[in-house]
């Protein structure tokens, strides 16, 4: 599950994922309820990998099978991260969370780690030099994708 702290942001990431090919399904308030389950439903039958959401994922569902959080946005209050993880590594399974975190985000990244009682320990798995050799293909799919699929604020009627 990738979380996204605003409906607008989840859908600027799952339009991202599609247009780099990534199978993923958007869970957010904004859509319609027939939506929302379509996606929910794919996403738990693993009919896509991936699940693009915003915190209305992070509480009361019971996705069993997520081995994998990735936090695009810090959460903006400690207890959403600790609802964000749990998510992963239930029912006595392994999972790793991930957190992308900028300068603008340290101050939630302290909460968290106060709220935990833990530091969070940072990653060097990605080079510098890896991360801005995908810039320019990401950027393409981002311009491609905001082109195809403009946010609409009003989809919660929307057909699945």
């Amino acid at each position: 599950i990738v979380f996204a702290q605003t409906c607008r942001r989840a859908h600027d990431v799952h339009a991202l994922l599609d247009a780099l090919g990534a199978d993923a399904a958007c869970l957010h308030s904004k859509l319609g309820m027939r939506r929302r389950l379509a996606a929910l439903g794919k996403f738990a039958q693993r009919s896509c990998a991936i699940l693009v959401a915003t915190d209305v994922a992070s509480r009361g569902l019971d996705l069993p099978a997520v081995d994998l959080v990735v936090n695009f946005d810090m959460p903006r209050d400690a207890d959403d991260y600790v609802h964000r993880v749990g998510r992963c590594a239930r029912a006595g399974r392994r999972g790793l969370a991930v957190s992308v975190v900028t300068q603008r985000d340290l101050g939630w990244l302290a909460a968290v780690e106060a709220r935990l009682g833990a530091k969070l320990p940072k990653s060097d798995r990605v080079a510098e030099r890896d991360a801005l050799a995908l810039l320019a293909p990401v950027s393409r799919a981002l311009a491609e994708a905001n082109a195809a699929r403009p946010f609409d604020a009003g989809d919660r009627g929307a057909a699945a």
